[in-house]
């Protein structure tokens, strides 16, 4: 390994190098070094001393300032110097990335359209249509109110129209907490999950735990229903490890924090569905990793801004 130092090779050469040390160590029965942790220690620092600092600026709000100063000088009219303001502007308040804002050459469509940018109840929505980070291509649809019972209905009409997924996230049930007995519930909940997983043995399953209600967490007479999801969300979990399949917990929701809900205390704020949004994300792309395929996402259950939604990734 001092040697490789010395040449310069990369910490991957070297990573390759071990690799074969460690086949044919185990091949004949021998104790496996490269496994050790002084060569583990060596190659992390190793890795920390090659790192190379990405060297491009981030612009700043100062930056921003001065790029739309100087456009007025740098473009021929008034009307092309008011077009790259507003592509800076837009570019730096959406985060978007060059690629997703205009098109790669004149000879090809791409970029940002005036049908994509929209002014909808005081907030700018933008259609990104293609993203150089795409992992997934989402596909939802939104029930209000939707139930556990629901489940094979959306299901069925969401295969019939896009195919048999790679990966499927649920967060679904919680409408059916105080309407339904919980060991009912609970055996459904089970029955439906090991069918589920029955059809589908190459996907991925995810069950989103549900999440907890205000009034379940404040009043009295309530509280009983904050126990009968947790005892939920503990037995399909267990049962879900049993199946070998995946679970995944909103830990930033579950004290129910200031401002994460609406007045009413059920439904999640927007800062909330941020939240909620983020932690599906962070399931997908923790998971999606087991693939090696792109996915599609297909989204089931409640609108975004509801409780209850089943995502299904492709």
């Amino acid at each position: 390994m001092l040697e490789h130092t010395d040449a310069q090779h990369s910490v991957a050469y070297v990573k390759k190098q071990l690799a074969a040390i460690s086949f044919f160590l185990r091949l004949f029965g021998q104790v496996d070094v490269t496994k050790a942790a002084v060569v583990k220690q060596f190659l992390k620092g190793w890795h920390k001393e090659k790192f190379v600092a990405d060297k491009r600026k981030p612009i700043t709000l100062d930056l921003l300032h001065k790029l739309l100063l100087v456009s007025e000088s740098v473009c021929l009219s008034d009307f092309e110097a008011t077009l790259f303001k507003l592509l800076f502007l837009l570019i730096f308040f959406a985060a978007l990335r060059v690629s997703e804002a205009v098109s790669a050459s004149k000879l090809k469509q791409g970029g940002l359209h005036i049908n994509d940018v929209q002014l909808v109840d005081n907030k700018l929505r933008v259609l990104i249509k293609k993203s150089k980070t795409d992992q997934v291509k989402i596909h939802w649809l939104g029930i209000r109110g939707a139930v556990w019972n629901d489940l094979w209905q959306l299901f069925s009409l969401m295969l019939h129209k896009w195919g048999t997924p790679d990966i499927v996230i649920i967060h679904l049930g919680g409408n059916d907490i105080g309407k339904t007995k919980i060991w009912d519930l609970t055996r459904q909940m089970k029955k439906d999950l090991a069918v589920l997983h029955f059809n589908l043995p190459q996907a991925i399953i995810i069950w989103s735990e549900m999440v907890s209600r205000l009034p379940w967490l404040q009043q009295p007479n309530l509280k009983a229903l904050e126990r009968c999801k947790k005892k939920l969300n503990f037995r399909i979990c267990k049962f879900m490890k049993s199946l070998n399949l995946l679970t995944y917990r909103h830990e930033e929701l579950e004290l129910g924090g200031d401002g994460l809900r609406r007045r009413d205390g059920i439904h999640l704020s927007d800062i909330g569905n941020d939240i909620f949004n983020v932690g599906l994300q962070n399931a997908i792309e923790k998971f999606s990793s087991r693939k090696n395929q792109k996915a599609e996402l297909f989204g089931i259950g409640y609108p975004m801004k509801e409780l209850g939604w089943l995502v299904y990734v492709f």
